[in-house]
């Protein structure tokens, strides 16, 4: 029995069959060789294998095994192979028996064998009974042989499924559950403990195995695919050729796509291939190891991948699928996920960076979220996700389906990663498909209404990013793919205007354009007859028609005409040579079909004066197809061709015949000049036909502030006193927060620590400064000089990010986000001992309208504490986490909803109220003052609607802080420790919040690490560092006052104080500035106080001349002596707190 199963070889000394199994192992090698292949039909080298396969006569497996390597060799050779058939070679494998070590030399050759396309095509017309012993002896080396046996026959089944004789019988002998079993019992995608106890080598085979059954599962289902869409089309009456058993059958990946979407337009049915997959638990485990995957490292790891989700995208034809991919999957270590999220993350390169898996996934999103709502048959079939009536689920219909699709790809991030890969541009032989395949899914997912709600106010839409990428592909030899992406752009436009036809000029087309269009449609046009009826007098006088016009003129009762004068000649609107904006969404057929603007020719066209003509003129849109004309047509046609946009055509031909009416020509001559207007009106007054129409131009908010009454604070006093407040007083507040100078510099004694992070003392006397050694130093704010330092944090790099003081001045938060231990910590100010510390917790903050609450973020969990005893009261993890890379969880302006990871929660039960999309990698968010609204990044979010209300760009990986009297928005770039740097880092922007509109942009030269604002918004304190991130070379806190102008001197002032900060101050008593500058910045700051800004013009607030300012000299003897100078008669720092509390 032995030497049935396993052989014996005997080296010294060497038997017979020793001999010849060394002979054997060196003809092996040379078998593949076509130059050999000679001497092996001379030496009848196929009968003598032959020979050897009969192991109960030669009862030696080991020297079969190694006749049939060789026989392997042999069979690349096409004639070999044909020759191995017709000789009844086939038969003698089947012999072989079983279990062995002959039976892995069978699956061998096996694999060769269906490499051949012509020698399968002999073996598929066998007899049947052979053909079914064929397929049973593979599915025996797949269920009970070794490793590369089981490889070597799942390759075999992978090859031979497109021939329709082996897939049936495959189908027959329950080859798909077998199939299954080869990966479902692998140790690799079993327990972490099963996982543990399996060697290099066994994972290394293992993960081969999970490659060759993934592509076997996809040809398989691709082969079941191609007899189900040739199916249904004989059933629609399509004259499909339906090939023979024996013959190979192949799809192109744009046939698949066809055969997938044909399948999908008509009502579903069941279709075993595909439920047995599922009844398996199949899509699962492929989603699993699409998972697992992104840890795996071998080089076979991207065909894994991608057949993995092909076949996922194939069984997506099924709602059930459809379903089971907004499930949870386990993915052991990691948490439950979707396998929407597993797909999308496939689709974004986070598995493998390679286009083939990215077009994989975009396949699969595709198939799932452009699914028809409605397709052929009934409306009430409905599905349940397990297929069993048994277990109660929940049925769905199509329209439900669907629904929770989109539902599930929004909640797992699906917009924004379908917006990044329309921008991809690298590689750059795959970025116009890519782009193509994220289109398309983007405009299925546009059918949404949310979504179209979205993306609508985004830069894509909103700036007319997505014209830009219509018009040339990135490679210039894919312009086919550039086509398709052109095509679903234009499909996303359309969804997203609610337009049901394309602009004349389709590629010139935007959101803006869409709306013009729209309202121009829906304008109703009347006119005045009497003006109409004078133009034809005139017109038949101009022409001889003498008698014909005195008796229009004399039945209408019109006026006589005015004497001849020279004709002005035409106005730019209705010169043919300007060129026509397209109106509408028709595309004209060609340009002679267009009326001329420049004048009315009446000759041609006959008018029925004796049909009453109404005053007002009702036009009734129609949407049709675009008429496109081949041959010449006549002026007639032509005519009726350029106003089906405004008349309604009937789908016979006797409509065509009508004739062309004034009232017509007319209609269409106003409709073009309406069509024209920049910002058009539905409403309009009634058209002048002796003047060119043109609706007004909207006088925006912003144009108004940034006009005479922003700048000039006389005509915004006069405007006041005459009762007119109405955008005075943001006018004011723009101006203030337009200018900015610095009036002190705080720097630390010695070079080893930095300034990370900097905020004001409640009682306005003091500065706190932290450091990244872990410190406070506490600052006199009207003298600079360090009063205290503590020692917050001593652990190794202990780097402040945030502090936080209590309303009263008494407890004090800190924050250090250190790699390997986060810590915070409340602290009691008055003796600075530390109450208790917060472990894990990143980041912390009080409350908002008490300070009795902290509430702590940890990656994307956020925990609420006590403030007095530090109990943990609330813990708030989402469900499905959006992993923002600054996640800070703070309450809203009424501490009663919290804003975490971009997840809204009610405070008071402790659930989720609401998910925001997520359309950046960076915040998560900030509550607007307001109390409506939430700024993410760049986005701003309704709170009572949960709809995009606008994006702003310039708040793009910026952190917001809001003045004390939210008039002013402050954006301090955050994004020092990044890569790529941004170009703002030195510089911060203030922004209007109650429009978002920029207001400045103040550069620093520095790298910006902290802004604070003051308690009343007068003054603001920057951390500004020179040097990379981590490696800091100078440092200083920087208080600027906010809306007093910087003086001309300021500059040479800080060149000086910097070159004097490390050694010896001289004063020399020398004056900066001159007494109007001095007057002038005080004036301004006073207004800023008053909030009513400050102007650049004279300041009259005293008679008297004050005293020259000496403030180079007094700060100099304040660092000296700690205290400001008596020499100084002008209105310091104290007073102008002083005049605050006032």
């Amino acid at each position: 029995m032995e030497t049935y199963v396993i052989g014996n070889i005997q080296i010294h000394p060497p038997t017979d069959a020793t001999k010849q199994m060394l002979i054997l192992r060196y003809l092996t090698p040379m078998g593949e060789y076509q130059e050999f292949l000679s001497h092996v039909f001379e030496q009848n080298a196929l009968g003598l294998i032959l020979g050897y396969l009969n192991v109960r006569e030669s009862r030696d497996s080991r020297l079969a095994f190694e006749a049939l390597k060789y026989l392997a060799a042999l069979l690349c050779h096409k004639k070999f192979s044909i020759d191995f058939i017709n000789m009844g070679g086939l038969q003698k494998f089947l012999e072989v028996p079983r279990p062995s070590v002959a039976a892995t030399g069978v699956s061998i050759c096996l694999y060769y064998l269906a490499y051949c396309e012509d020698a399968m095509e002999r073996v598929c017309l066998l007899p049947r009974s052979t053909l079914a012993d064929l397929v049973k002896y593979a599915l025996w080396l797949l269920e009970c042989s070794h490793d590369s046996g089981r490889c070597h026959a799942t390759m075999f089944f992978g090859l031979s499924f497109q021939f329709r004789v082996i897939l049936e019988e495959f189908d027959n002998q329950d080859g798909l559950r077998k199939l299954y079993n080869v990966i479902s019992t692998l140790p690799i995608l079993g327990s972490d403990d099963e996982e543990m106890r399996v060697s290099d080598d066994e994972t290394c085979a293992a993960r081969q195995i999970v490659r060759h059954v993934c592509v076997a599962t996809r040809r398989y289902l691709e082969a079941h695919l191609r007899l189900r869409a040739a199916q249904v089309a004989r059933q629609q009456g399509d004259n499909v050729p339906e090939p023979p058993p024996y013959k190979a059958s192949k799809s192109s990946p744009e046939e698949i796509q066809e055969q997938i979407e044909l399948l999908q337009s008509v009502a579903w049915s069941r279709w075993a291939p595909v439920d047995e997959l599922v009844e398996l638990g199949g899509i699962s485990l492929l989603l699993q190891v699409v998972g697992f995957a992104y840890e795996w490292n071998f080089n076979g790891r991207s065909e894994t991948v991608r057949s993995a989700l092909d076949v996922v995208s194939v069984c997506c034809v099924a709602p059930r699928v459809q379903l089971l991919l907004t499930e949870k999957i386990d993915m052991r270590d990691a948490d439950l996920t979707t396998g929407v999220n597993i797909v999308l993350g496939a689709a974004d390169g986070e598995i493998v960076a390679e286009p083939e898996v990215q077009k994989a996934a975009l396949n699969v999103l595709v198939n799932c979220v452009c699914a028809p709502v409605h397709r052929a048959g009934t409306s009430t079939t409905r599905f349940s996700l397990t297929g069993s009536t048994k277990k109660k689920t929940a049925l769905r219909s199509y329209e439900d389906v669907i629904q929770k699709v989109w539902e599930s790809v929004r909640t797992n991030n699906g917009i924004m990663v379908l917006l990044s890969l329309m921008m991809v541009k690298a590689p750059i032989t795959d970025a116009d498909r890519l782009r193509g395949l994220a289109c398309r899914a983007l405009a299925g997912l546009a059918r949404c209404p949310t979504v179209r709600q979205i993306i609508s106010k985004l830069p894509l839409f909103t700036t007319s990013q997505i014209q830009v990428l219509m018009r040339d592909p990135i490679l210039q030899e894919k312009r086919q793919e550039h086509v398709m992406f052109q095509k679903y752009a234009l499909e996303l436009l359309e969804r997203v205007s609610g337009k049901s036809k394309h602009m004349g000029a389709e590629f010139e087309t935007s959101l803006a354009n869409i709306h013009r269009a729209n309202v121009v449609a829906q304008t109703r046009i009347n006119y005045n007859e009497r003006q109409l009826l004078q133009l034809v007098a005139e017109h038949l006088s101009a022409r001889g028609l003498t008698e014909s016009a005195a008796t229009l003129q004399r039945e209408a009762g019109l006026p006589p005409p005015a004497a001849p004068t020279p004709a002005p000649p035409p106005p730019p609107v209705y010169t043919p040579s300007t060129p026509v904006r397209p109106r509408l969404s028709v595309s004209r057929a060609s340009s002679t079909g267009s009326l001329q603007r420049d004048s009315l020719d009446f000759n041609h066209h006959h008018v029925d004066e004796s049909s009453p003509q109404p005053h007002v003129i009702k036009l009734r849109k129609v949407q049709n197809q675009p008429l496109t004309l081949s041959t010449p047509v006549s002026s007639a046609s032509e005519h009726k061709r350029s106003l089906q946009k405004q008349m309604s055509i009937a789908a016979d031909t006797t409509q065509s015949q009508h004739r062309i009416t004034l009232h017509s020509i007319i209609t269409e001559y106003l409709y073009n000049q309406h069509a024209l207007c920049k910002n058009p009106v539905v409403t309009c007054p009634q058209f002048n036909l002796f003047q060119p129409h043109k609706c007004p131009d909207p006088r925006s908010t912003a144009s108004v502030l940034s006009g005479s009454c922003a700048t000039s604070v006389c005509a915004r006093v006069s405007r006041r006193e005459l009762g007119y407040t109405s955008g005075c007083r943001r006018a004011d507040a723009r101006l203030v927060h337009s200018h900015f100078a610095p009036v002190r510099t705080l720097r630390l004694q010695d070079d080893d620590a930095y300034f990370t992070h900097t905020i004001f003392h409640p009682t306005q006397h003091q500065l706190l400064a932290a450091t990244s050694s872990g410190d406070i130093r506490i600052f006199n704010l009207f003298s600079g000089v360090e009063e205290s330092s503590y020692q917050v944090h001593d652990t190794l790099h202990a780097y402040i990010c945030h502090m936080q003081a209590s309303r009263d001045g008494l407890l004090l938060l800190a924050s250090t986000p250190t790699t390997w231990r986060p810590l915070s910590a409340l602290w009691n100010m008055k003796e600075f001992e530390q109450l208790f510390q917060l472990d894990n917790e990143e980041y912390v903050e009080f409350s908002k309208m008490s300070d009795d609450r902290i509430i702590g973020t940890r990656g994307e969990t956020a925990t609420i504490f006590d403030t007095r005893t530090g109990a943990e009261l609330m813990t708030l993890t989402p469900s499905i986490s959006n992993q923002y890379a600054k996640n800070r969880a703070t309450f809203n302006p009424t501490d009663e909803l919290v804003l975490s990871d971009g997840v809204l929660w009610d405070v008071n039960t402790g659930k989720e109220i609401h998910k925001f999309d997520k359309l950046n990698q960076t915040h998560s968010g900030v509550f607007h003052p307001n109390g409506l609204e939430v700024i993410s990044n760049t986005e701003v979010w309704d709170l009572r609607t949960f709809h995009l209300l606008r994006t702003v760009p310039t708040l793009d990986k910026s952190e917001v802080i809001f003045n004390p009297t939210c008039t002013a928005l402050y954006a301090v770039c955050s994004d020092q420790d990044s890569e790529e740097r941004s170009q703002f880092d030195t510089s911060f922007k203030t922004l209007d919040p109650f429009d978002y509109s920029s207001i400045a942009t103040i550069d620093v030269k520095r790298n910006i690490y902290s802004l604070s604002v003051s308690r009343w918004g007068t003054q603001i304190a920057l951390v500004e560092n020179m040097g990379d991130f981590d490696q800091v070379q100078e440092s200083c806190v920087k208080v600027y006052d906010v809306g007093r102008k910087r003086d001309h001197d300021d500059d040479a002032e800080e060149d000086e104080e910097e070159e004097l900060a490390g050694g010896s101050e001289n004063d020399d008593g020398s004056d900066s500035g001159s007494d109007n500058d001095d007057d002038l910045a005080i004036a301004t700051l006073r207004d800023a106080v008053m909030g009513l800004g400050g102007s650049s013009g004279d300041s009259s607030h005293d008679d008297e001349p004050r005293p020259r300012r000496r403030r180079r000299a007094r700060r100099r003897a304040a660092a000296a002596d700690g205290h400001s100078s008596d020499s100084d008669a002008d209105m310091d720092l104290p007073d102008i707190i002083e005049f605050e509390l006032d």
